[in-house]
């Protein structure tokens, strides 16, 4: 079986090779400068050991350089072997075009790298999922500006008891009319409620405490 790897630079090649060879079953069958700075490294060996071994160089490669691509095909070519030792060839792919090898695996390089990198990322949590819970919790309990005034009708509720001067305060001047109107023995009835100011009732109010 032939396997290809081709990378950016030089160093990247040597290191590859170097840890790829590591594995004594493979074979470097040639190394092939294209240009533009683009080396191809031709290997063989068993298609289980390349891909094994392909992975570890690309790992090594990419820390000194960059790594394009690689070819591994899953057959058995002692002539394209031979045709390689013997001759010179500008580019893997031309090579590849011209002996119409059944190329049946090609990845680029980031995806042959182990599968279980990509099944080790932590699921990121669905940030709209967040929101939507945030905002659940928010209506189950919802504060309206009308929570932040005083509660007219508690006050009303609680007309016969002690008269609470810092809620009535924040009445405006026709809650003040209706709520004096609801005090039993409020010193002012009917229209001079209706004519008196939020400051004159206020102090009637003041006078009941």
């Amino acid at each position: 079986m032939i396997g290809i790897l081709e990378t950016k630079g030089f160093a990247a090649a040597m290191a590859a090779a170097e840890k790829i060879l590591e594995n004594k079953s493979i074979r470097l069958l040639k190394i092939e400068k294209i240009g533009g700075g683009l080396i191809t490294l031709f290997f063989s060996g068993d298609t289980l050991e390349l891909n094994s071994a392909f992975k570890d160089g690309i790992r090594y490669g990419r820390s000194v350089g960059e790594i394009v691509g690689l070819y591994i095909v899953n057959k058995n070519f002692e002539q394209v072997e031979e045709f390689l030792e013997i001759n010179q060839y500008k580019s893997a792919s031309r090579l590849l075009t011209n002996q119409t090898i059944n190329q049946t695996s090609y990845k680029p390089a980031a995806k042959i790298l182990d599968k279980e990198s990509s099944t080790k990322n932590k699921k990121v949590p669905d940030s709209s999922a967040t929101i939507q819970r945030l905002r659940k919790e928010a209506f189950a309990n919802p504060k309206t500006t009308s929570q932040l005034e005083p509660d007219l009708d508690e006050l009303e509720k609680k007309k016969s008891q002690e008269i609470n001067l810092n809620k009535i305060e924040l009445l405006n001047v026709q809650e003040m009319r209706r709520f004096a109107r609801k005090v039993k023995g409020f010193p002012i009835q009917g229209r001079e409620i209706s004519r008196a100011n939020r400051k004159e009732l206020l102090n009637y109010f003041k006078d009941l405490k």
